[in-house]
């Protein structure tokens, strides 16, 4: 992956927009101590406010928007702050002191910025609560983001060459450290300009802990990965200016990146990457909700849709937690070939296909699998070992699914009331109602199965000649054995009883019957009898209760094997229920069809 990194910072011709790389700063207003000084030494200052300028950041007030991050010192001349007034008067004087100490550092500092400089260490804490007091009037909801920076004589830092060379020297100073003679990784040339310490692209490169360099001091640490300080600036230039502002996206609560490589170094595979970064970058620019389908999460700026056509590249998935200063790698997933990410979305089609209809508008993605684990994912190693499984084609552990399914379904059942209530609009209701988790897992089961990632084993020889055998095809091999039919199909049937048993009476007592969805075998075989006496003594039975009734007792009379969980049982049970309004609906049309006919 670094490999990618350091290709992205070569190309000199791709980089993001100055609207890209100050997106964070968009709206902010800049403070300036505005110095006015005279050549017999006199000072007057006042204080100036203009919204930022993201062409003047770099140049004029010297800012950059990724230093001053974690650990590293914050050099800059410019910086954010609080925006309460005593938040802003502490941030105010320790960026005066800041400033006074980087202007300190130069030699042939002209005469008026020292001018300034004296009338700055004098008079610092009139000019923090001046600068404090002008904070809250602009920002008194914490709305508007500020920034300090100093004027002399209306001239801004980065307009004095001298104070711009002392900036650039303190940058080259606090990126390389001590330097050492050694063979770049990546350039491969033998250069006296090693820096001590190349952590300051990625954090979770670190070295000042105990161990983390087996037999070595951690001064002599740049032996592990010697980086020239020629090519930690490719580094940096790819993360700052193509990485971070066009490839970094959130999935529920930590970053990822989707860094494209170059398979073959060719001109062809160099035009291919160029072309790939300019389409990313007018794909977030547009932001098109419908336009692009997306894979992972619900978000708009997803690219995954756009990475399927390229031949030439392949792309790494980097997830990263951040911890304080420290970034925490949860997950990384190497070498993604463009044919299968175009194998997830053939597989999201289809599923998309098969669980459209009326009432729902389905559109699947990745996070109908998160709603079964935790809220703080990254904390939760199983939920992106799966996501790892579904990039890299890995076999997917269906029990253990099925367990995290029917927790999250028992559990919602018994808060809603149970599942009889209908969904009072077009939609899958709340993420936790069990009509929800249900369809979610539905779709989870179907989009796995489509990727070879999970096999349901076939425990009896299926007759292919019921009344059903038409609205089954349709989930593929979900519903292929008897035993899963019947389930199924006897989950619907309790459906329609809880159902009138609500409508009529106000209440579904039945529902006690099913013993928190943990039935086995003999509750399930004892199941059906039960619902024929109530059915009967409510006087409830219909040609849709009949026709269901004799589908179930085939399917199960078919049956002699039954080697599945628990939560595979109540799994295919509580489904039937859930889908009990399409059974129906798929009934009433045959039979419409039949009269036809």
């Amino acid at each position: 992956m670094l490999n990618a990194v350091y290709e992205l910072g070569l190309l000199s011709d791709v980089q993001a927009s100055p609207q890209e790389m100050y997106a964070k700063d968009k709206g902010s207003k800049v403070l300036f101590i505005n110095f006015k000084t005279s050549d017999e030494g006199h000072t007057e200052w006042d204080v100036d406010i203009e919204d930022f300028d993201i062409y003047k950041a770099s140049e004029k007030y010297l800012y950059d928007p990724n230093m001053g991050k974690g650990q590293e010192p914050n050099i800059m001349p410019t910086m954010s702050f609080e925006k309460t007034q005593e938040e802003t008067k502490q941030s105010v004087t320790k960026g005066i002191k800041k400033v006074l100490s980087w202007l300190s550092k130069g030699e042939g500092i002209p005469q008026e910025v020292q001018i300034a400089m004296k009338k700055l260490e004098d008079e610092q804490d009139e000019l923090a609560e001046n600068i404090a007091e002008k904070a809250v009037d602009i920002a008194p909801n914490k709305k508007t983001k500020l920034k300090l920076s100093i004027k002399i004589n209306g001239k801004y830092v980065g307009e004095y060459d001298r104070l711009k060379r002392v900036f650039q020297k303190l940058a080259r100073k606090r990126i390389s450290g001590n330097l050492h003679k050694g063979t770049c990784a990546f350039c491969g040339e033998t250069k006296d300009n090693i820096i001590e310490k190349a952590s300051g692209v990625y954090r979770f490169y670190t070295v000042d802990k105990l161990g983390f360099v087996p037999k070595l001091t951690e001064k002599e640490a740049w032996k592990t990965f010697p980086v020239c300080a020629d090519c930690y600036m490719v580094f940096k230039k790819a993360k700052e200016e193509i990485i971070e502002p066009l490839l970094k996206y959130k999935f529920y609560g930590v970053s990822y990146y989707v860094i494209p490589e170059i398979v073959s170094k060719d001109e062809v595979g160099k035009e291919e990457l160029r072309e790939i970064l300019n389409e990313i970058k007018g794909h977030r620019n547009e932001k098109l909700s419908d336009k692009y389908k997306r894979l992972l999460t619900s978000n708009e700026e997803e690219i995954f849709d756009i990475l399927g056509d390229k031949q030439k590249l392949v792309y790494h998935l980097l997830f990263i937690k951040k911890e304080s200063s420290a970034e925490k790698i949860v997950l990384l997933i190497e070498d993604v070939p463009p044919r299968r990410i175009q194998q997830l979305f053939d597989a999201k089609e289809k599923v998309e296909n098969v669980f459209h209809n009326e009432k729902f508008n389905v559109e699947y993605h990745l996070g109908h699998q998160k709603k079964f684990f935790g809220d703080d994912v990254s904390k939760d190693k199983t939920f992106f070992e799966l996501i790892d499984a579904i990039f890299k084609g890995r076999q997917v552990d269906f029990e253990f699914l099925l367990h995290r399914f029917m927790l999250k379904i028992r559990s919602a059942i018994l808060q809603n009331g149970g599942l009889w209530k209908r969904e009072k609009s077009k939609g899958t209701g709340s993420s936790a109602s069990p009509q929800s988790l249900i369809l979610s897992a539905l779709m989870n089961i179907f989009f796995l199965k489509e990727l070879s990632l999970i096999s349901l084993n076939q425990l009896n020889p299926l007759i292919m000649n019921g009344k059903l055998d038409s609205y089954f095809q349709k989930y593929g091999d979900m519903f292929n054995d008897p035993v899963r039919r019947g389930l199924f199909l006897l989950g619907a049937l309790t459906q329609y009883l809880m159902l009138r048993q609500q409508h009529d009476r106000g209440s579904a007592p039945f529902l006690k019957k099913l013993k928190g969805f943990k039935m086995n075998k003999q509750d399930f075989l004892g199941l059906l009898p039960q619902i024929e006496n109530k059915l009967a003594a409510y006087g409830w039975n219909s040609k849709f209760t009949q026709t269901l009734k004799e589908e179930i007792a085939k399917n199960l009379l078919q049956a002699n094997n039954w080697d599945m969980s628990i939560d595979e049982m109540n799994f295919l049970f509580t489904a039937g229920m859930y889908l009990y309004d399409d059974l129906k609906n798929f009934l009433k049309a045959e039979e419409q069809q039949e009269q036809i006919v």
